[in-house]
């Protein structure tokens, strides 16, 4: 079974309960409906610069809550290629004003 990569658009930090509850919601449900995910943590500075190829490589992304973010152009920028490329997204909090901007 192939894994599908889900890119969390965020910068980690243990303190923020929803940070630390992602992944479970996202093992969970991909128990539930019998797929492999992998949900991989996309810190914004990182985002800024991070080449096409390497955003290819997720089946989805989603801008997670927690702000600010350290670099809000490398999360507009991921969501920019999400809405062009038509790759499923989410943005929750946070996430869905950074998308409201973009």
């Amino acid at each position: 079974m192939p894994i599908h990569r889900i890119g969390l658009i965020g910068d980690f930090d243990p303190e923020v309960v929803a940070h630390r509850a992602i992944p479970l919601a996202v093992e969970l449900a991909a128990s539930d409906c019998a797929f492999s995910i992998s949900a991989d943590w996309m810190p914004t500075e990182y985002l800024r610069t991070a080449s096409e190829k390497v955003l290819q490589g997720f089946a989805g992304f989603w801008c997670v809550p927690g702000g600010p973010y350290r670099d809000m152009d490398g999360a507009l920028r991921t969501i920019r290629f999400a809405r062009e490329k038509r790759c499923p997204f989410l943005g929750t909090c946070g996430g869905f004003q950074h998308a409201a901007i973009e």
